[in-house]
């Protein structure tokens, strides 16, 4: 497990959208987890936290943050569910 996976997680699954289709359709939080393992990505949930402040840090603009924030929203509405 890593940084860089939840990094990569990010990043791929806001623009693959068979990815987030997988993800959405997922019945639990083991089910996505089998979809993370299919597309190798491993992260836990500090690497996860800890990529995204990091992206966010980064942001250039409020749009970019926004739609960081957004995804994290759809992210952590999904894993508590």
């Amino acid at each position: 497990m890593s940084l860089n996976g939840a990094i990569k997680f990010i990043n791929q699954t806001r623009v693959d959208d068979e990815l987030r289709t997988k993800l959405n359709i997922a019945a639990d939080n083991n089910a996505r987890n089998a979809v993370l393992k299919d597309y190798e990505l491993t992260f836990n949930y500090s690497e996860f936290e800890d990529a995204y402040n990091n992206m966010l840090c980064n942001c250039q603009t409020d749009d970019q943050a926004s739609d960081l924030q957004n995804f994290k929203l759809w992210w952590d509405y999904l894993t508590n569910s």
